[in-house]
This record gives C-alpha cells, structure tokens and sequence, in this order.
C-alpha cells in the first residue's frame, strides 16, 4: 500500500539479501549483484550506497553487529562501540571519507584497501582489541548520584 514503510516494501529483498549471521559482506554484494541483475530497484540502489563505502567500515560493522549481539549488556555494547570508534579515528579509510565528501568535495575517496576481499579478518578484528589504558570506563550509576 501507499503508506506502507520502506522496509516492509521490500521485506523480502532485504531477507534474500541480508540472510544469514554468518554471511560474509562479500556475500551480501554478491547477491544484490544477482538481484540487481534480475531488476531488482532495492538491489541496485543498495548496491551502488554500499559500493561507495570504505570496505573496511562495512566489514567491521557487519563484525560489529554480530559481536554486540551476543554481548550481555548495554555497557559491554557501548565499550565495543567505543574501541571501534576510536580505531576507525587511527585509520586512513575516515579521514579519506571527510576528504571526498567534506574537505575537497570530489565524491571520489581512495579506500585502503579498496576492495572487501582484501580485508583480513586480522584488519577487522583490530578494531575490536582492547585498549588498556585507554579503555572507556562507564561509571555505575549508583556512583553518579552521589557526584
């Protein structure tokens, strides 16, 4: 119907695309290729977003969704979140997006690397590794109320 929303309009797209907790981001391009090759819209515009995108963020967020799903708590969620955060901060591929987009505006970012197959799982594991002294440290809220 009209009012129905994006994703319901295209339910069984994003299933077909998006299938499995074990699919690798290879797969994923790889079935929307398919599909967009049999005239799927959904599959062509997702592909051409996902394709403008540091192969590396999409493999460490696919990691990343995986990994929080199986954290107990939010604040192991948010620790996560925040030893990827600062990762991406150490690494060429944001700096490269702010450049393309913000800075020189050319729309054009050199990824490194610049092609998912070439993003080891050592390279997206990293961005999950510990941070030592540099770990975020939530404080319990019990100690907040009495700041």
């Amino acid at each position: 119907s009209k009012n129905e929303s994006f994703l319901a309009k295209n339910r069984a797209e994003i299933d077909q695309a998006f299938d499995g907790k074990e699919q690798k981001v290879e797969d994923i391009l790889a079935s929307l290729e398919t599909m967009a090759s049999s005239g799927s819209t959904f599959a062509s515009k997702t592909l051409d977003t996902l394709s403008k995108m540091s192969p590396s963020s999409l493999k460490v967020t696919q990691e990343g969704i995986r990994r929080g799903s199986e954290l107990p708590n939010i604040g192991e969620v948010l620790k996560m979140e925040y030893r990827m955060s600062q990762t991406f901060m150490k690494n060429h591929d944001f700096y490269e997006g702010i450049r393309a987009v913000l800075v020189d505006k050319d729309q054009n970012p050199k990824w490194i690397p610049d092609n998912p197959d070439d993003v080891t799982d050592q390279i997206v594991g990293s961005y999950f590794d510990d941070l030592g002294e540099h770990e975020l440290e939530l404080v319990p809220v019990k100690k907040m109320s009495k700041m």
